[in-house]
């Protein structure tokens, strides 16, 4: 029996009478969550997300490589949030515009392309360039990404699926860098970047066995509406906050472990132990904060956030740093997927673009800042003070969802 129906009728535009199951611009109604197209969405983010986690297990590493110092290693880690939040000005109209699937195709390839260029790169310039367009290419990927997985969803199921189509990332998480620093040892940085470039293509073909169409209602036009939805705020600041400690994790945590004497493709055991967890946890606190609400499932979350930044200056050991990444995973890897479901659930279909580009807008936000802030705290002080200032923004994420109030059933 198929899991999915045709309807007639056009799609309600008031947010307050949507259904369950909300209509896409087909008249295509998911009614579970593991439907054809949702499975091929998450089979084209394994593919996607593996190249970007092989990506960033040797990035920093690599630029280290090149003569880069802290606040380079910082700068190369974060600069790719700075084109892939300017270009989200045309990012989001774009996807209200055209086909979802030939966006996250194209720009998969452009992500591919990027990748290609490291493996040409003989300087840390040539690598930020090369993460420029990595930059460029997430504005487009990482927004139809969420839009396409959101529309292939029922809304009152919303926690749960992107919870699952998080965990597709939690796999490469799992294995990504730990694969890329091991890769590296035996066949260099340049090889390892070739592969992880291989990958996005290959992605980018498998998102074709999307079956159901997928594309904009809307005309191509650059307004503030197409671009900023306002209702996803509050998951924007959340996703900014705790984006800073996080991409600091991806930008410093090996050098840290390398500096203590583990050596570097020990380390990727703490991305894999993570991923485990978040594999684990996901889908757990996706579905609860469907029931009980995203307040209630995340206050307890920061706190065990924060607890794995205040233990990160006292670890010296491959085992503790295993500690840290079970409660990191906890924290980062479940307050992720419940804040993008918390912006899907404020708006209408018509509007998921919008709150995708605005959830990615906090991320980019975190990526920019806090690999360049915590790399100039590494030279002023060093990574133990560096690890508890991190503590800083999971302390204001808690303060800002205990204080601002969150809809009913959201």
């Amino acid at each position: 029996m198929s899991d999915d129906k045709p309807i007639s009728g056009k799609p309600a535009e008031d947010k307050a009478s949507l259904p369950a199951a909300t209509p896409n611009e087909n008249g295509w109604i998911p009614t579970t969550v593991w439907n054809r197209p949702f499975i091929f969405c998450c089979v084209a983010g394994i593919f996607q997300y593996l190249g970007l986690q092989m990506s960033h297990g040797i990035l920093s590493r690599y630029t280290e490589s090149l003569g880069g110092d802290a606040v380079a290693v910082g700068v190369v880690t974060g600069i790719f949030a700075i084109t892939a939040m300017g270009f989200k000005i045309i990012s989001g109209p774009a996807i209200d515009a055209f086909d979802h699937k030939k966006i996250l195709s194209i720009f998969m390839v452009v992500l591919g392309l990027a990748f290609f260029g490291c493996t040409i790169s003989n300087s840390v310039a040539g690598v930020g360039a090369s993460m420029l367009l990595r930059g460029v290419a997430q504005a487009f990927s990482g927004t139809v990404n969420l839009v396409l997985v959101a529309v292939y969803l029922p809304k009152d199921k919303m926690g749960k699926g992107i919870a699952y189509f998080g965990v597709a990332q939690a796999v490469c998480q799992a294995i990504g860098p730990s694969i890329s620093l091991t890769l590296s040892v035996y066949i260099g940085y340049k090889a390892t970047y070739a592969i992880a470039g291989a990958l996005e293509l290959l992605g980018a073909l498998s998102v074709l066995l999307i079956n159901q169409p997928s594309r904009g209602t809307q005309k191509f036009r650059i307004s503030l509406k197409s671009v900023i939805a306002k209702e996803a705020l509050v998951p924007m600041l959340i996703l900014a906050l705790t984006g800073i400690p996080y991409a600091t994790i991806l930008a410093f945590l090996v050098l840290d472990g390398v500096a203590k004497g583990i050596p570097q493709e020990q380390m990727g055991l703490f991305f894999t132990v993570f991923a485990v967890v978040t594999l684990v946890t996901r889908p757990f606190f996706g579905s609860l904060s469907d029931k009980i609400g995203t307040k209630k499932t995340l206050l307890p979350v920061l706190v065990v956030m924060a607890i794995s930044y205040a233990l990160l200056p006292n670890v010296d050991s491959l085992f503790g740093y295993c500690v840290v990444a079970v409660l990191n995973a906890i924290g980062t890897g479940v307050t992720l997927p419940v804040a993008q479901a918390l912006a899907m659930r404020l708006v209408p279909q018509n509007r998921y673009a919008a709150a995708s580009n605005t959830c990615y807008i906090g991320n980019d936000l975190g990526f920019i800042f806090g690999p360049v802030i915590s790399g100039w705290l590494v030279n002023m002080w060093g990574y133990g003070a560096m690890w508890y200032c991190m503590m800083i923004p999971c302390a204001i994420t808690f303060l800002v969802l205990a204080l601002v109030k969150i809809p009913k059933g959201a």
